[in-house]
């Protein structure tokens, strides 16, 4: 062993040591430490009385030192750690300048996370200055991860590394807050800036008309704190992090949609039509949320019956021919959209929404509105591919927010949606496989063992597969007291027959915003929910994807009389989460009880 408990007879020499050794470190420009402030010989010996020094000695002379325990600067909680459970850490490790680059600093290493493991730590944490090559090297040679970076208040001008490892295999993982990426100027000619005045999103052009906030598009990918790509997370930490998609095509991609202008009408291919055409890619069914929508805003929501696949092409053809071919609706803030693959859509302009789609970027425009760009030259259209996918049978009809605590507005093969008034404190099932949350409006706190996030409006997190009891609360006014919302862990999930109402109580949370219909009766805001199932489950599709919604509509004569109706709710929390089980796992919507209105 090199470690060895430190001894009171050791403490001369320790701070002979620290001396040293930051002597050493400022004549190599790293002001990390200032011997007597920090480190200083108060710390030195209260280490020594708590047990918690470690030495390693050559005969009567201390050469390396640390201390190890599981107490935290308060610089710590601002970062978005993913490694959870109880974290240890240690504190100034310090190897005699004349000891360094002999392999002195890694066999502590082994030693140190052995002793840290004994106490039941199951994560490692630490921080080191960033042009501190030598401590970086070290740490990121035996698996750490940057997980950010923070600054000491004493040390205001100075930039630190904050760096984690995993201890052991059972390490719960931590919501991981997403950095969106973003698609603009000419590839969205129909965006705005409202990313950046409504979510505060860092756009760089205008135009700007998505950003997406958990993806792994190609290119398009989104990122954790320290720039990781989502993708190179679910290869790193596999299926604690992603369950069984971490050797699956990640199957989701969420979005933030500003549409200044029309959006091109269009089309998206499913599964079977993608992977013979598009290289095994996947199709592309999704939903939007109605965020905004200006009064009378209308969406292109299908073909007009009786239009044929020759007459659609004739008029294509001809440019603006098609737009009497359209079938227009009106949509209202709340309002709910499946889009099925082989749907022909559009968004209107002055719309914003919050787009939930598989994860695919296979998009076939018919019609772009005979816009042109500064050259003159317009959009390319796919209308063979186009025509080639198109479902002229589609009928449905936007989803109101409904009359109902909990309603089931969707229920397909890739996900479901609830709409859920959230009130008081409801308890939820953790993810099967993964989970995303976004906030939409006002603030979202998380919390749970060993630490807490917080979600500003328009931010969104990953939440993995192994993910302990979290605690959610969004919060808009301070005054008012947090709303709480329980999400534990997937080992705490129980299924219930159809008797039951467990699973009422256990929803996994997405994300959470307004509900603007809701608003305009004066009453409050309500909640949504939704699900993603991967495909081949069975059972999903006994009923009408959206024969919930139909029968919320017959049960109001009309959208003023549902609007009126509406209870005095209070968040939209639009829930998202992958199965294994399908709708077993997650429960029909006659059984979604105890949350109620107020």
């Amino acid at each position: 062993m090199l470690l060895t408990r430190g001894l009171t007879s050791d403490f001369d020499s320790v701070c002979a040591l620290y001396a040293r050794v930051t002597s050493a470190m400022h004549e190599k420009g790293i002001a990390q430490w200032n011997w007597g402030t920090y480190p200083n010989a108060d710390q030195i010996h209260k280490s020594i009385d708590a047990g918690t020094l470690y030495v390693v000695r050559e005969g009567n002379t201390v050469v390396a030192a640390v201390t190890l325990d599981s107490t935290f600067e308060p610089a710590y909680d601002a970062v978005n750690w993913l490694f959870g459970g109880k974290p240890g850490t240690f504190h100034r490790l310090c190897i005699a300048p004349e000891k360094q680059r002999q392999g002195l600093g890694r066999g502590m290493m082994g030693e140190m996370l052995a002793i840290l493991r004994s106490q039941g730590c199951t994560a490692l944490r630490c921080d080191t200055l960033v042009n501190n090559s030598a401590a970086l090297a070290l740490y990121q040679k035996i698996g750490m991860r940057i997980a950010g970076h923070i600054r000491y208040s004493s040390l205001p001008d100075l930039r630190f590394a904050a760096l984690e490892m995993r201890l052991t295999n059972d390490c719960p993982l931590l919501p991981l807050k997403m950095h969106p990426a973003f698609r603009g100027g000419k590839l969205t000619p129909w965006g705005g800036e409202k990313l950046r005045t409504v979510y505060s999103k860092d756009i760089r052009e205008v135009p700007t008309g998505e950003s997406l906030e958990v993806s792994c598009i190609p290119g398009l990918e989104s990122t954790d704190d320290a720039g990781i790509k989502l993708p190179d997370l679910i290869a790193a930490y596999g299926e604690a992090f992603a369950g069984e998609y971490a050797k699956k095509p990640f199957p989701l991609l969420l979005k933030l949609i500003d549409a200044a202008e029309p959006l091109s009408v269009q089309v998206h291919p499913n599964d079977d039509y993608a992977a013979r055409v598009e290289n095994g890619k996947l199709g592309k069914t999704e939903a939007w949320l109605i965020l905004d929508a200006p009064e009378g805003s209308q969406l292109v929501y299908g073909i007009k019956p009786g239009t044929t696949l020759d007459s659609l092409r004739a008029a294509c053809e001809q440019g603006a021919a098609v737009e009497p071919l359209l079938r227009r609706v009106t949509v209202h803030p709340g309002d709910v959209c499946f889009i099925p693959a082989g749907c022909v859509h559009a968004i209107g302009a002055g719309i914003m929404l919050y787009e939930i789609q598989q994860s695919s970027d296979i998009t076939y425009r018919f019609y772009d509105w005979d816009r042109v760009d500064k050259n003159g030259n317009r959009r390319e259209l796919h209308l063979q591919k186009a025509l080639d996918v198109t479902d002229l049978t589609f009928s449905l009809d936007p989803i109101p927010a409904p009359n109902k605590p909990v309603a089931r507005v969707l229920d397909e093969k890739y996900f479901t949606l609830d709409l859920v008034n959230v009130q008081g404190e409801a308890v939820l099932p953790a993810v099967t496989a993964f989970g995303l949350l976004t906030a939409l409006d006002g603030d979202l706190n998380v919390r749970f063992a060993g630490g807490q996030l917080t979600l500003r409006k328009g931010e969104s997190a990953y939440i993995p597969h192994a993910a302990p009891v979290l605690h959610a609360a969004v919060n808009e006014n301070p005054e008012v007291k947090h709303e709480e919302i329980l999400l534990p862990p997937a080992k705490e999930y129980h299924h219930r027959n159809a008797g039951g109402d467990a699973l009422g109580r256990r929803l996994p949370v997405l994300a959470a915003g307004r509900n603007y219909a809701a608003e305009r009766a004066g009453v409050g805001r309500s909640s949504a929910v939704g699900y993603p199932h991967p495909p081949g489950d069975a059972g999903l599709q006994q009923h009408h994807p959206c024969e919930v919604g139909r029968n919320a509509r017959k049960a109001s004569k009309t959208a003023a009389d549902a609007d009126a109706a509406l209870p005095a709710l209070d968040w939209i929390v639009l829930l998202l989460r992958q199965s294994r089980r399908g709708n077993e796992c997650l429960g029909r919507a006659d059984r979604i009880v105890g949350f109620g209105a107020v």
